[in-house]
């Protein structure tokens, strides 16, 4: 990646870069979906109430516990889905 060169007319001046980044933005619906994907996991995880509980276990495992393993790893799928969904077209040339 090549810096601009400095203008030797105004030794202070700040540097400017000359390119552009030109990226198609996502449509909002695409964007209210990610938000939605994100926020779900997030939100139930935080509502305590509804998995304060120990049963119905898994593999010995009081539901409590379980829940929240799957609510990050619903997280995690979301964030990786939103990623895919907003920014796969993007190139790494930055």
């Amino acid at each position: 990646m090549s810096h601009p060169a400095p203008d030797p007319s105004r030794p202070n001046a700040p540097v400017r870069a000359t390119a552009t980044r030109h990226t198609p933005a996502a449509s909002p619906a695409r964007w209210a979906l990610c938000v939605v994907l994100v926020m779900v996991p997030v939100v139930l995880a935080l509502c305590v109430p509804l998995y304060q509980r120990t049963t119905p276990k898994l593999a010995g495992v009081p539901f409590f516990f379980w829940f929240q393993m799957l609510m990050a790893v619903a997280a995690a799928i979301a964030c990786g889905t939103t990623y895919l969904l907003l920014f796969r077209h993007e190139s790494e040339n930055d």
